[in-house]
C-alpha cells in the first residue's frame, strides 16, 4: 500500500494534467448531479469552498443555491486550526489566507460554527467508493467536523465531497480521525455511505 504522502502526490499530478476543458466539462457534470441531489434541495445553509489546485469548480453551484434563495458560507481558518464559516454574497470582499484561498474579510462575530450548517460541499485529494476521503493533510474539516462521529445524535450538516473520477482509488485505510463523507459526487457517478 502506497504512503498517504504519496498517494496525495501521485493523484494531484493525475488532477494536475486535466486541460481546462476538461475540468470545465467534469465540472458541469458533477455541479449537475449535485443540485439535484435531495441533500442539496433539501438544505438552506450551504457551506462550500473555493477551487484551487484544478479542484472541481464550484461557481455553478453557487450561483444556483443563490438562485433558490440558499445561504452560502466559505470556510474561514481560525487560530486553533478549525473553520468556521463565513457569509459568501455575490458583493463580498475577498481576502486570501495563508494558504492563498479566498475567505470573506469579515469580523469573527460573524462567523458561523459548524453545527448550525445543512450541508458541506468539501473538496477531497483521493476517496475510494466507500466514501473514505483524504484531503490536502492538514486535518481542517477533519477536526472541525470531528463532534459528527462523537455523538450520533447530529443530524446536520451533512457532508458531500465533490471530486473527478480519476481521483477515487480502490481502498483508503482511514484513521481514527478521518471522517467519511455521507456522500460523493464524481463525474460519472455518486457514491453513498448511508
Amino acid at each position: 500500500m502506497k504512503s498517504i504522502h504519496t498517494l496525495r502526490k501521485n493523484i494531484r499530478s493525475k488532477r494536475n494534467s486535466l486541460n481546462p476543458t476538461d475540468i470545465k466539462t467534469f465540472s458541469q457534470s458533477i455541479n449537475q448531479r449535485l443540485i439535484h441531489n435531495s441533500l442539496f434541495r433539501n438544505s438552506q445553509k450551504i457551506a462550500i469552498y473555493f477551487p484551487v489546485n484544478n479542484e472541481v469548480d464550484t461557481k455553478y453551484i453557487i450561483r444556483a443555491a443563490w438562485g433558490q434563495k440558499k445561504k452560502i458560507y466559505l470556510p474561514v481558518l481560525v487560530s486553533n486550526n478549525q473553520l468556521r464559516f463565513a457569509p459568501y454574497h455575490p458583493s463580498s470582499l475577498l481576502i486570501k489566507n495563508r494558504f492563498g484561498i479566498p475567505e470573506p474579510a469579515i469580523q469573527a462575530r460573524q462567523l458561523l460554527a459548524a453545527d448550525s450548517l445543512d450541508l458541506v460541499i468539501a473538496p477531497l485529494v483521493a476517496f475510494d467508493a466507500n466514501c473514505a476521503r483524504i484531503g490536502m493533510g492538514g486535518g481542517f474539516y477533519d477536526r472541525t467536523f470531528s463532534f459528527l462521529q462523537c455523538n450520533c445524535q447530529w443530524k446536520k450538516p451533512k457532508l458531500i465531497a465533490v471530486a473527478f473520477e480519476l481521483q477515487r482509488v480502490t481502498s483508503i485505510i482511514a484513521q481514527e480521525w478521518d471522517l467519511p463523507m455521507h456522500t460523493i459526487i464524481s463525474d460519472q457517478t455518486i457514491y453513498k455511505k448511508f
